[in-house]
Order: C-alpha cells, then structure tokens, then sequence
C-alpha cells in the first residue's frame, strides 16, 4: 500500500446573486462543506431494510455568501444500518431534494435506492477499495461510494423570477504516496470547482 487516492465530486446548484468570486468558490465552500448539516433520520425498528430522511429545509443547506446549494448530503448517526462504519458520515450521501417531505432509502440487493413516494430517484452503491489490516487515517473511508441519480428533478430549486441558476461539481483529489510501509505518507491535496 504505497499509494492511495480519494476522489470526491459533489454536484452543486448556485442560485441568484453571491458575493463570492468563481476562483474563490472552492476554497470558500471547502469549510461549509466539512461542517454542512447532516441529514436527519427517523427512528424505525432495528432490523428494518429501509430508513426514512427528513426534509432539511433549503435555507439550513444553503451556503447564503456563495448562493450555493449541495445536491447531495450526508446522513446523521441515528439509524446506521447494515453498512460499514467508515462510510458515516464522510461517504453516506443522498440526495438533498428540498421540495420533499420525507426520504425513503431502501435496500435493493446490494445497493440503496433512495425514493420519492414512489420513484426512485438514485441508487447508491458502495464497495470495497482496499483491503488490509489498517488504513491511513487521513483517508475517509477503505470504500469507494457513488451516489448515481436517476433523472433530473432533484436539480428543481425554487428561483425567484430572473434568478440565474448554475450547476457546478466541488471536487476534490487526496493522493497519499510512500515508498516504504514503515515511513508516513506524503500527502498531496487539490480541489477545486467546474461550472456544467
């Protein structure tokens, strides 16, 4: 294990006027994005193969000085489900659909598919990226995860009249890299956004 790479890509909505340059938005949504709020559960039984979500309403997701808005977010820690714990909370997402009353996330073989009363929205998958008796601890997760949706509707945002409404992707690479399994890993750490 003498090189490692995690990369995230989040796709993000920004909506009406912001104070926050293009070149600045990555930097500047890096810190929201560690300390965004989480989704919260409602409690079910233990065994049960699906967990609902409730509605976060748009103004506690939204970034207000970038008019940003994150189109997929993590889950609480109240119902963990059968996944392992180092996906929760940095690799658990769904998406954020803020005209939603409720979420259902459901089991389907060996994925979760998350609904919206009755359709399914996106499916979720994760897996095993590495195996080994330990990781290094500024990765987070041993499991690469994929949040995949299933049309556009989740991208429906409620803009006031002339608002302009962009899409871009947060991304994120961290590359780990030693030539020795008894020395520390270097750590090499870039970022940034692209507007689709």
């Amino acid at each position: 294990m003498g090189r490692c790479v995690e990369v995230t890509l989040v796709r993000w909505l920004q909506v009406g006027e912001r104070e926050v340059a293009d070149q600045d938005l990555a930097v500047h949504i890096d810190t929201y994005w560690h300390d965004m709020p989480t989704l919260s559960s409602v409690p079910t039984k233990p065994l049960d193969g699906k967990i609902w979500l409730r509605r976060m309403p748009i103004d506690e997701l939204l970034e207000d000085p970038s008019a940003s808005l994150p189109l997929a977010g993590r889950v609480d820690f109240d119902r963990m489900g059968y996944l392992q714990l180092n996906l929760y909370p940095s690799r658990l997402f769904v998406p954020t659909l803020v005209q939603t009353a409720q979420i259902e996330v459901r089991q389907e073989g060996g994925m979760l598919e998350v609904l919206d009363g009755e359709q399914v929205v996106a499916d979720y998958s994760h897996w095993n990226a590495g195996w080994g008796p330990v990781r290094p601890t500024q990765l987070s997760g041993a499991c690469g995860a994929a949040l995949v949706s299933r049309g556009t509707a989740y991208r429906e945002v409620p803009a006031s009249e002339g608002q302009a409404v962009r899409s871009f992707y947060l991304w994120q690479v961290r590359i780990l890299q030693r030539d020795s399994t008894l020395e520390a890993f270097d750590e090499v750490l870039k970022g940034g956004v692209f507007f689709v």
